[in-house]
């Protein structure tokens, strides 16, 4: 991904924040789902959410970086 300017498009901070959010909800969807599948492998289970939880820490990073650029 190309690295984000201070004087962007509003489109373009709409499509980074779409693509963030939605790579966030489908692992947070994912690790969910099978935390609560009681046939599934336990290890499945925590590499799912702990994939989640640093998946999370980069959007929040990212958002934090590109908020304080403004």
């Amino acid at each position: 991904m190309s690295r984000p300017s201070v004087h962007e498009a509003p489109e373009v901070r709409r499509g980074r924040s779409a693509t963030w959010v939605a790579l966030v909800l489908i692992t947070v969807g994912a690790a969910c789902g099978f935390l609560l599948n009681a046939d599934a492998e336990p290890a499945a289970q925590g590499l799912l959410a702990a994939l989640a939880a640093l998946q999370v820490m980069l959007a929040l990073h990212w958002r934090r970086h590109r908020d304080r650029k403004r």
